[in-house]
């Protein structure tokens, strides 16, 4: 009875850990998604919003970024118009959207207006799995899965079946001995 206790402790503050996590998550992301709305109409169109403008946060969007792409960089061709030795000329650069993060340069807008609803999406589907018993179900059948997932391992990896072959093995042993299991640990205490 201690164990099942145990097990269903772990699960409720793991529910609870990733719903608040999950939940922080969407909210800062809504929150930039807004900021930045507001933020770039006040740009340029100085004037035009009567509420009190907060620049989006670029620390924010990098750590929400980093969480939903992993290490993939979101760079943009910028094209500007300018002089070069008395003649006009076209520029092009590299810009990263992420690290520029807010910025009016029509290029890289385009980009980051794209990323934060693709970002909010991806929030939104987090938060609502937390609701879903099916999540739950396959977060329990495949827990070795996810643990070697989150020490930063591949997750399709032989080590990774191998383990969770173990986990089921464990567990059907658990279920067909728990009595002698049960005396046993009893004896050791």
């Amino acid at each position: 009875m201690k164990i099942f206790l145990t097990v269903l402790v772990m699960l409720l503050l793991t529910f609870v850990c990733r719903f608040l996590i999950t939940r922080s998550n969407l909210k800062t992301i809504k929150d930039l998604n807004v900021q930045f709305q507001l933020w770039y109409t006040e740009k340029v169109k100085p004037g035009t919003n009567d509420v009190k403008i907060v620049r989006p946060n670029n620390e924010a969007f990098s750590r929400l970024y980093h969480i939903v792409y992993k290490d993939n960089q979101a760079v943009v061709n910028t094209i500007d118009k300018g002089k070069y030795m008395g003649h006009t000329a076209t520029f092009i650069n590299k810009a990263d959207v992420v690290q520029s993060f807010p910025t009016t340069h029509q290029s890289v807008v385009e980009q980051e207006v794209g990323l934060l609803d693709n970002m909010q999406d991806y929030f939104q589907e987090r938060y609502n799995e937390n609701f879903r018993i099916s999540y739950w179900l396959t977060t329990l059948i495949f827990l070795p899965q996810y643990f070697i997932k989150y020490i930063g391992l591949k997750e399709e990896s032989i080590l990774s079946h191998v383990l969770n072959a173990i986990w089921w093995i464990i567990i059907a042993l658990m279920a067909i001995y728990k009595p002698v299991l049960s005396a046993l640990i009893k004896h050791l205490l």
